[in-house]
């Protein structure tokens, strides 16, 4: 092979590898959900509340990726941090897995559906960008001083209280699951 030869093929090759390298950091969160879902499948139960909450193709993914588990209560409080100042049916592990209180009170229908989503969309937030986290918290805010719920109010402030820097990302998760109507 001559001299040019190679060089082109050089430049070929770390040009292609640059590519690679490129293309791979810009599809790191495909490549990790597909890494995370290849083979998973959804317990049937999970895959009803992914059903009865209505959540769209993005949103079962996202569901889906933190691979969502009925708990008992030995596992909930083996993978949950309970020392919030609520009761706490769900959690997301940053990254990881939800879990949701496997609750048999009939009393409590539906809880299921409402935790599963609340923590997928803290799945949700913790992926959006640093522009996309902006902008959303702006509109966030803005429904949230225009709220009249005296009980989410209270919640989020006890959120406040204890860690202003969560606040944003609660309140993207409660006024997601426990207020119906919000502006666009």
């Amino acid at each position: 092979m001559s001299r040019q030869a190679r060089r082109i093929t050089s430049v070929a090759l770390t040009a292609l590898i640059a590519g690679v390298l490129v293309f791979g950091w810009w599809q790191r969160q495909a490549a990790y959900d597909w890494w995370r879902l290849r083979g998973y499948q959804p317990s049937p139960e999970i895959a009803q509340i992914a059903a009865d909450t209505t959540m769209t193709d993005l949103g079962k993914r996202l569901f889906y990726v933190a691979h969502p588990s009925l708990s008992d209560q030995a596992t909930f409080n083996e993978n949950c941090n309970i020392s919030e100042f609520s009761i706490i049916l769900g959690c997301y592990i940053s990254g990881g897995n939800i879990y949701v209180y496997d609750v048999s009170d009939e009393r409590l229908a539906g809880i299921h559906e409402v935790t599963a989503a609340h923590e997928m969309l803290h799945v949700a937030y913790e992926r959006l960008s640093d522009a996309e986290r902006e902008r959303v918290d702006t509109l966030l805010i803005d429904a949230y001083n225009n709220l009249k719920d005296e009980r989410i109010k209270t919640t989020i402030a006890q959120y406040e209280a204890a860690d202003p820097s969560s606040v944003p990302n609660e309140l993207h998760s409660i006024l997601g699951t426990e207020v119906r109507n919000l502006s666009p």
